[in-house]
């Protein structure tokens, strides 16, 4: 098979210019991982979650990464002692809205810290889905770092309620909440 050296080149450069403009979010799905990435000025972060629908009570790990392709090190200005925060967003129709943000507390010390020129630095945070996160309807888990908050990946994931499968809406009037239903 023949190959045609220009059209290889112009399809090169493509690639290349699309990895070098950034994108502000792509996504990857693979057969057990679901992955979002995000970067800004040669820091790039990422969040990893191992599938997208889940239960109340089941643990997930959120794996959270900050990868540095700058030759230079950076300084990263945490505000509290936590690197990293996980947060759970609702879709209201005029926008998202904040569900839950973890690690809930933290201590509010200044903790900045460095990573060196073209390190990985990898988070795990341990999840619970708690009964009162909305059911039957897509939310954002989303990742920051302390001090970067404007490179936010996330990935859409949905909670299935007790007597619900994943993708299917509470009736109207219901909240599908376990904690409203125990009122």
């Amino acid at each position: 098979m023949r190959r045609n050296p220009d059209l290889i080149a112009v399809a090169l450069l493509v690639i290349c210019a699309a990895l070098a403009a950034g994108c502000d979010s792509h996504e990857v799905a693979g057969p057990t991982l679901e992955v979002s990435v995000a970067d800004e000025n040669g820091l790039v972060v990422g969040i990893e979650l191992p599938k997208r629908h889940f239960v109340p009570g089941e643990h997930l790990a959120v794996r959270v990464t900050a990868q540095n392709t700058t030759d230079e090190p950076m300084t990263i200005f945490a505000r509290t002692g936590a690197p990293v925060y996980v947060s759970i967003w609702r879709n209201t129709g005029l926008g998202w809205d904040e569900v839950e943000r973890y690690p809930k507390a933290a201590a509010m010390v200044m903790s900045p810290w460095e990573l060196p020129a073209g390190q990985t630095r990898t988070f795990t945070l341990r999840l619970r889905v708690e009964p009162d996160w909305p059911t039957g309807e897509p939310l954002r888990i989303a990742a920051q770092l302390n001090g970067r908050e404007r490179i936010t990946p996330g990935i859409i994931i949905t909670v299935a309620g007790s007597a619900q499968p994943a993708g299917v809406c509470p009736p109207q009037g219901s909240s599908g909440s376990s904690a409203e239903a125990a009122k």
